[in-house]
C-alpha cells in the first residue's frame, strides 16, 4: 500500500469510529425528536470531514504527479578519441598492425598483425588481462 494512502485511510476509519460513538451516545438519550436531529447533523458533519480528507489526498496526489514529471534527455556519448580507438584489451582483435605496450608494464611489448588477438600480459610473473597501447 502506498505510504501517502495510509493517512487518509486511517483518518477515514477514525472518523467512522467517532460517528459510531456519537450515534451510540445520542441514541441512548430519552428525547426522540432532538436525538434524530442530532444524529442527522453528526452524520452530515462526519461525511463532510470524510470528503475533506479524501479531497486533500487527491489534491496532494495530483500535485505530486505534476512535480515528478521530468523530461528524459538522452546523454550523448563523446566520440572516441584517437587514443581510445588504438587501445585494445586482451582477447580483442588487432585493427592496426604494429608494436603495442602493456598499459601497466612499460617493458612488456608485443608485435601484432592485423586480425590477430591480443595476448595476456605476462608482467610480474603471471598472466593478466591487459590494455595494450600502440607505440607511435
Amino acid at each position: 500500500m502506498e505510504k501517502s494512502l495510509k493517512k487518509p485511510i486511517l483518518l477515514t476509519i477514525l472518523l467512522i469510529v467517532v460517528l459510531v460513538v456519537i450515534l451510540v451516545i445520542l441514541g441512548s438519550g430519552s428525547s426522540q425528536t432532538s436525538s434524530t436531529t442530532l444524529n442527522v447533523f453528526s452524520i452530515i458533519i462526519i461525511l463532510a470531514l470524510l470528503a475533506l480528507v479524501w479531497f486533500k489526498y487527491l489534491q496532494q496526489r495530483n500535485l505530486s504527479i505534476d512535480e515528478t514529471i521530468v523530461p528524459i534527455v538522452p546523454i550523448k556519448e563523446a566520440p572516441p578519441s584517437e587514443d581510445d580507438s588504438i587501445s585494445t584489451r586482451t582477447g580483442a582483435q588487432c585493427e592496426k598492425a604494429g608494436t603495442y605496450v602493456c598499459e601497466e608494464h612499460d617493458d612488456r611489448t608485443v608485435e601484432m598483425q592485423e586480425g590477430k588477438r591480443f595476448p595476456p600480459c605476462r608482467g610480474d610473473g603471471t598472466a593478466h588481462s591487459a590494455v595494450w597501447i600502440r607505440k607511435d
